[in-house]
């Protein structure tokens, strides 16, 4: 990123160069507040928390790394689409989070394929 051509610093107002980044300035936030020691940001939903690890390993930040690990195992237990949970515990190489979702899954998936069989 920092390898990247820099504006020139003559047309620049002030000293400091500035580099435009195309993330998500909530995702960028969150980062930032999982590195600096203030209140942790909370994370909505599994959409949001999908958003945040995309962000979080680009720029390899570990403790942001950990708190969405422990906040998607907490979100997989109320997602409503226990698959789709599953599926972004997968992507991410979350065990404990693939388990509960699977857990959850597993009951609808038996229910539907099998009153399916049974027409």
């Amino acid at each position: 990123m920092f390898s990247l051509p820099q504006p020139d610093l003559r047309k620049c107002e002030s000293e400091i160069p500035v580099i435009q980044m195309d993330d998500d300035p909530t995702s960028l936030n969150f980062v930032l507040r999982s590195i600096y020691p203030v209140e942790r940001p909370v994370i909505s939903s599994i959409t949001h928390a999908q958003e945040l690890f995309e962000v979080a390993q680009k720029f390899d930040v570990d403790c942001a790394l950990q708190l969405l690990r422990a906040s998607l195992t907490q979100l997989v237990v109320v997602e409503s689409d226990p698959l789709r949970a599953w599926a972004i515990a997968v992507r991410y190489g979350l065990k404990e989070a693939e388990d509960a979702a699977s857990l959850r899954f597993t009951p609808y998936w038996v229910i539907t394929h099998l009153q399916s069989w049974s027409m």
